[in-house]
């Protein structure tokens, strides 16, 4: 609008300029001629430049077109094959219904068959009961359906296990009440759940674990220790004399994210005299791994 309107004010100064032609005196007209030249010549560079202007839109608006017109076709091939998609996804429906259809009565009759034959063959044992059997068959034909539609269970069995075995690399020689003990060399750490630096263990995944410690004292040392849950005692050792070794084994239920380590205990009977012994001949250790 902006460019329409230029173009009206020009074309109207261009009819001033003739009507002030036509008008004008012989006097007037050497006097006017060179300023009538300069404003028809400022006229035409205004027609020139609109001109650029309007070649610039034209090409701009064919770009836009072209863009346009690409994201559209790009549109519509991402249509077609959402619509190649959905059709796969009906035959593969009506696939599912016809084994579905056809599963409720082929496993029934299989399963029925050779109840009979066993029963035939094993009088003295019991009938299988009707209800296990169509427990047995609904199952089968959920995992049919899961396997057909590419649907992992989530009820798999464990894939990989979760264990640490950890010992002192030297004698543990300044023991206080209520003190963590770190045991610094990770033979083993399946599930990365134990950490050296603290010697805690943060349980990886949630189950029934076991947990087991020993400890060997030196120079007649009296030793109390606990396993410790989240700060909570779930299970203790005692151990008083030289050379003396105590193991102590707890089965514990932990869930992820707890933390499971061995501290000596407050209790002010115990004197946590001496030292832990632990050397390339024997190991204080600590030890926990998952049962299920």
């Amino acid at each position: 609008m902006d460019k329409l309107h230029s173009l009206i004010v020009v074309t109207g100064i261009t009819c001033i300029v003739l009507i002030r032609y036509a008008t004008a005196s012989p006097v007037e007209d050497v006097q006017a001629y060179t300023y009538h030249d300069q404003v028809l010549e400022t006229i035409l560079v205004k027609f020139q430049s609109m001109e650029r202007e309007l070649e610039m839109l034209r090409s701009e608006l064919k770009s836009q077109k072209e863009t346009s017109k690409r994201k559209l076709g790009a549109m519509a091939d991402e249509l077609n094959r959402q619509k190649v998609l959905i059709q796969k996804q009906d035959n593969q429906i009506q696939r599912l219904n016809t084994v579905l259809v056809g599963s409720e009565i082929k496993p029934q009759k299989s399963f029925y068959n050779r109840s009979q034959e066993y029963t035939r063959q094993h009088q003295s044992k019991p009938l299988v009961d009707k209800r296990n059997t169509d427990q047995l068959i609904s199952k089968k034909e959920k995992e049919t359906q899961k396997r057909l539609l590419g649907i992992t269970s989530t009820t798999s069995p464990l894939t990989s296990p979760v264990a640490f075995s950890a010992y002192f690399s030297t004698n543990e020689d300044q023991l206080t009440s209520h003190h963590t003990l770190v045991f610094d060399v990770v033979q083993t750490n399946t599930g990365n759940g134990y950490n050296k630096h603290s010697g805690s263990f943060i349980v990886p995944r949630a189950g029934l674990y076991v947990f087991t410690w020993t400890l060997i004292t030196h120079s007649s040392g009296e030793i109390c220790t606990n396993l410790v849950v989240n700060g909570v005692n779930s299970g203790y050792s005692y151990a008083n004399g030289n050379w003396q070794q105590t193991t102590s084994i707890e089965v514990i239920q932990v869930e992820q994210g707890d933390t499971v380590l061995v501290r000596t205990n407050n209790y002010s009977g115990c004197n946590q005299a001496g030292s832990i012994k632990s050397d390339k001949w024997r190991r204080s250790n600590f030890s926990g791994w998952l049962i299920r």
